[in-house]
């Protein structure tokens, strides 16, 4: 399905999924220009083409330009195909606008997400389940976002997620200590805190992620 630039459209409620008779006929379940509102949606990649492997990637919501935010319960599910098989990506397509995408869910993104580099900052990751995501892996995405890797499952829940730097499950000294490093220019990690979402990373991070620590 493909979704045309210049509209306003909402998907809500219920599943979109290509019909297990027709598993071999598409690599695409949504290809988006529109500004997109998903909500309260599953939408299953799991009968995408699953010949990916070798005739090339699948996509499940495919957002080369507009304005999407995806809430709610909405579930991404892509097919078994590996990195093949992508959940959502943000990469913009000829001449048309780059894409912003918003993801504030309860639900579950399942599988790869694909992020231009030129455009990272115009993912936004607010809430929601992450498994199989590989978003590491992309533009060091994952820190801009504050996902964190929490048993094998990314997990956004906050800025107190984000400011856990050394992922011990608290607060503390330590990340304190790391974030004073960055702001030094002696730290070897060169992660983005960004702690209080403002966009930039700066003397304000350090005195919210003190105050986190004393909470």
């Amino acid at each position: 399905m493909q979704l045309l630039d210049g509209n306003n459209i909402t998907l809500k409620n219920g599943t979109l999924k290509v019909a297990d008779g027709a598993a071999q006929s598409f690599g695409v379940l949504v290809q988006n220009y529109s500004n997109l509102t998903v909500t309260d949606m599953t939408l299953d990649g799991t009968n995408l083409d699953k010949s990916a492997l070798t005739d090339g990637d699948s996509y499940v919501l495919s957002n080369k330009s507009g304005t999407v935010s995806v809430n709610g319960d909405t579930n991404i599910i892509a097919n078994n195909d590996g990195d093949k098989a992508v959940a959502f990506d943000v990469c913009q397509y000829g001449d048309y606008a780059a894409p912003s995408v918003s993801i504030d869910i309860t639900g579950t993104v399942y599988g790869k997400i694909e992020v231009s580099e030129s455009i990272a900052e115009n993912l936004t990751v607010k809430n929601g389940r992450f498994e199989n995501s590989n978003i590491m892996d992309v533009a060091n995405i994952s820190k801009k976002c504050g996902i964190k890797l929490v048993d094998g499952v990314y997990t956004v829940a906050g800025d107190s997620i984000i400011a856990d730097i050394d992922g011990s499950g608290t607060v503390d000294a330590n990340d304190i200590t790391n974030i004073r490093k960055q702001l030094l220019g002696v730290s070897l990690d060169q992660g983005y805190y960004d702690i209080n979402g403002d966009g930039n990373f700066n003397i304000i991070d350090l005195i919210r992620i003190k105050k986190l620590a004393a909470s």
